[in-house]
């Protein structure tokens, strides 16, 4: 969770002209990135639908329609769209990507990090609803289990129950992870003990990707991670993110394979240290239930041309994601016509 900010950068950056972002992901016809093969060109007039938004096909590097990346996803039943925390793009791609998918007469649940699986029945009430705003940031305990602003997410919330799409709340129990942060799983004390998964440690490639993350973590921050990398310290916060993972993933199963579950597509909000590579939660559940699964990538709107380093032939884990999504960027049509 405290990773997912060093995934994708701040909307603070400097907005780069779309003119410059299609000359640098695609000049010459072709797009090229150490260890990986040249990537055709794409089809730029099919790159935008009405809403501007920019999709590129992280395999192909071809520009794609809302309604072509719409049936890429179709294809499986889970889908993941990472996010920076309270990131507007990052919610506004989320919430496209379901008003594709909705498109494609897609039968959709929402599963989300945003609150512990022991919240789920506001969550029902707030799509039957049964309940308004306050009374769910109260009732599903938001302030204390998520923190984030409620403002972020409304429009998801929102679009949700105005079409009846149920939504699954994933996330281990509050209060968890820090405690296995503190003790480590092995020193739990006993209310904690028996709450928490196997948190299998043996993924060595997971392992080295979060250690690299929390490295960068440590560096940008050292005043406040210093006391808790001494000894144990990243083995520790190394369980915690599995505290994270491993609930998501088993609560995921779970849904997909209950009654109400079945026949639905599931579209996965979490942050990106929990989505990239397929790491934290895809893989995992692709093992516990067979199926594939797909990731889109939000991109900030004048950044794509930043993310050149993301296309990739390879499959999971080298890649990153499957689709790069860069919400409303101004002018694009006019730019792609020129």
């Amino acid at each position: 969770m405290v990773f997912d900010v060093l995934l994708m950068p701040p909307g603070s950056v400097k907005r780069v002209p779309l003119r410059a972002i299609l000359l640098s992901l695609w000049a010459l016809g072709a797009v090229g990135c150490a260890g990986t093969q040249s990537l055709h060109t794409p089809q730029l007039s099919l790159g935008l639908d009405l809403q501007n938004n920019l999709i590129v096909e992280v395999e192909s590097g071809e520009a794609l329609s809302v309604d072509q990346a719409a049936a890429s996803l179709n294809k499986v039943r889970h889908i993941y769209v990472g996010e920076r925390h309270g990131g507007k793009d990052y919610h506004q791609v989320q919430l496209n990507v379901l008003k594709a998918l909705q498109r494609q007469k897609v039968d959709l649940a929402i599963a989300v990090e945003w609150l512990p699986a022991d919240k789920q029945q506001a969550l029902d009430d707030w799509i039957a609803g049964k309940i308004d705003d306050a009374t769910f940031v109260h009732r599903s305990d938001w302030r204390k289990v998520w923190g984030h602003a409620f403002r972020h997410y409304a429009p998801i919330l929102k679009w949700a129950r105005k079409h009846k799409v149920p939504m699954w709340a994933l996330n281990a129990p509050h209060g968890l992870a820090r405690m296995v942060r503190i003790h480590g799983k092995e020193n739990l004390p006993p209310p904690w003990k028996k709450r928490v998964t196997a948190l299998n440690t043996g993924n060595a490639a997971h392992k080295a990707f979060v250690s690299k993350l929390f490295s960068h973590l440590k560096h940008a921050h050292p005043h406040q991670f210093h006391h808790r990398t001494q000894g144990k310290g990243f083995d520790r916060y190394y369980q915690a993110q599995l505290v994270w993972d491993e609930a998501m993933s088993l609560n995921l199963v779970k849904h997909l394979k209950s009654k109400k579950g079945q026949g639905k597509t599931a579209v996965i909000f979490a942050g990106m240290g929990h989505v990239a590579h397929g790491y934290g939660v895809p893989l995992r559940v692709k093992a516990l239930l067979g199926e594939p699964f797909k990731i889109v990538l939000p991109v900030v709107p004048g950044q794509m041309g930043k993310r050149r380093h993301l296309l990739h032939k390879e499959g999971y884990p080298t890649k990153r994601g499957d689709l790069l999504w860069e919400p409303s960027v101004k002018g694009a049509q006019v730019a792609l016509r020129q």
